[in-house]
């Protein structure tokens, strides 16, 4: 996890000095600028962590894995919607894309549960069912004995 945020961080550096070569649009003067990057830096990640944390107690880690590629769609949308952003082909067909694969991945995941619920109350059955007979056999042998 900490290397993709790594290497999220150097090479969107690198990107920002190629396409902006003048070194005094990075200065962060103390005031409004400052001041919005360590609020949306701070505040942004402590909400990531807990709905990360809360997602992953109550539908596991798969669940949570999931939302990465939905989040880029969410990105793009929010994009469109409110600055603007040109919504192509490519960006329409992946969206689709992806959200088929997060609709799979879910669907297969409730199989998954289901077919685990099923199993486990057969086996409760054969439990049930073996029990009693075990106890029989106890319950003969412990009399039989003097």
């Amino acid at each position: 996890m900490a290397g993709g945020w790594w290497w999220s961080n150097e090479s969107g550096s690198l990107a920002s000095f190629v396409v902006e070569s003048d070194l005094s649009s990075f200065n962060l003067q103390p005031n409004m600028r400052l001041f919005s990057v360590l609020y949306s830096g701070i505040f942004g990640y402590a909400f990531l962590v807990t709905v990360q944390s809360w997602c992953v107690r109550r539908r596991g880690p798969l669940f949570v894995a999931m939302f990465h590629p939905v989040g880029i769609v969410i990105a793009n949308l929010i994009g469109v919607i409110f600055l603007g952003d040109g919504f192509y082909l490519g960006s329409l067909l992946g969206s689709i894309i992806v959200v088929i694969g997060f609709y799979t991945v879910m669907w297969g995941k409730a199989q998954e549960q289901k077919i685990a619920a099923d199993h486990s109350s057969v086996s409760s059955k054969l439990d049930g069912e073996t029990a009693p007979l075990l106890q029989d056999v106890e319950e003969q042998s412990a009399s039989s004995t003097p």
